[in-house]
């Protein structure tokens, strides 16, 4: 029966060191720690000289381009076809 007892205590040190280890290491697999953690981070690589908040810039200020109709060039004055052009080969008859 003393075995026992000592296999009893070596099994409850065991049992008790385990979910020790796991709630020391445990982490929270939600979304939201995950990003907080992310930002955290990122916060933490930020050099000293940035500021902290960026300037954004004011898109509601510009104005925008007007708009011009699409016109096409007129044609050029004296437009003529062009000629096709001249097949300088021989033909099989001519020689």
């Amino acid at each position: 029966m003393g075995n026992l007892v000592y296999l009893a205590i070596a099994i409850g040190l065991s049992t008790l060191g385990v979910v020790t280890l796991w709630v020391v290491r445990h982490r929270p697999r939600s979304m939201q720690h995950q990003i907080d953690d992310f930002s955290r981070e990122l916060r933490a690589l930020r050099s000293s000289d940035v500021p902290a908040r960026r300037h954004e810039a004011h898109l509601d200020r510009v104005e925008p381009m007007p708009i011009r109709p699409n016109v096409p060039d007129p044609p050029p004055p004296a437009a003529r076809t062009p000629e096709p052009p001249q097949d300088r080969r021989r033909s099989a008859t001519e020689s």
